[in-house]
């Protein structure tokens, strides 16, 4: 992926960045949710209990 986006010209350190979070994403670091969203807004906030609620409406 790195050698890709060298060749459509991206600078160094955006294809580095890049890397970085493509890296993070297959490791799951974007799948952990800590709930703090639903505790502040008071309602729910993933999309299982969102279709839930809506179809009990």
């Amino acid at each position: 992926m790195k050698d890709y986006l060298i060749l459509v010209g991206l600078p160094k350190p955006v294809v580095e960045m890049s890397a970085g979070i493509y890296q993070a994403v297959s490791e799951g670091e974007t799948s952990r949710t800590s709930g703090d969203l639903q505790k502040l807004i008071g309602t729910p906030t993933s999309l299982e209990e969102v279709v839930k609620q809506t179809l009990q409406s």
